[in-house]
């Protein structure tokens, strides 16, 4: 199946046990859907699962040019009371993004899934890092099959012993 459009969707927090298992996981499928003519990606700027998504797209990026990250950032100010450590990777990824937009004017209580709605809209596949249903993840990841994206789940493709290290 042929892809042009990316997004990223999962939680904030990442046990860092988890980390060298996930980053693996996610080049492996960045390069497939590279691969499969997904030139498009999307993340939307938050801790997390978002910001590596990111990180390893621009790694990528660094080998196939032509590869594009874009931003959909909730608003301006979204990293108020952020750790200066993922303030820096915001501030960096920020800076070497192709593009990114902000879909509300300013904070409210619907930014984040006004947010979560134009990564959908502006995908054909969507890569998840889902573990808990009841989270803004799931809510995505349940918007993105309802729009009839295909979704992979990362979560999935770990060692069982592995997801379980996750904190929400």
């Amino acid at each position: 199946m042929e892809f042009e459009r990316c997004c990223f969707t999962g939680h904030r927090r990442l046990a860092p046990p988890l980390l060298p298992a996930l980053r693996e996981q996610l080049d492996t499928t960045l390069l497939a859907l590279y691969n499969a003519g997904c030139r498009h990606f999307y993340a939307g700027g938050a801790m997390g699962f978002d910001t590596l998504a990111a990180e390893r797209t621009l790694l990528l990026r660094n080998a196939y040019p032509s590869l594009a990250l874009h931003l959909l950032l909730p608003c301006r100010g979204q990293t108020s009371g952020w750790p200066a450590e993922e303030l820096f990777r915001y501030e960096t990824i920020l800076a070497q993004c192709d593009s990114y937009q902000y879909v509300s004017a300013q904070y409210s209580p619907s930014a984040m899934a006004t947010r979560n709605h134009a990564l959908v809209a502006h995908a054909d596949v969507c890569v998840a890092f889902l573990q808990q249903e009841t989270s803004g993840t799931g809510q995505t990841v349940r918007a993105a099959k309802r729009a009839g994206l295909t979704v992979i789940n990362l979560a999935d493709r770990l060692p069982a012993n592995q997801t379980s290290e996750v904190t929400l």
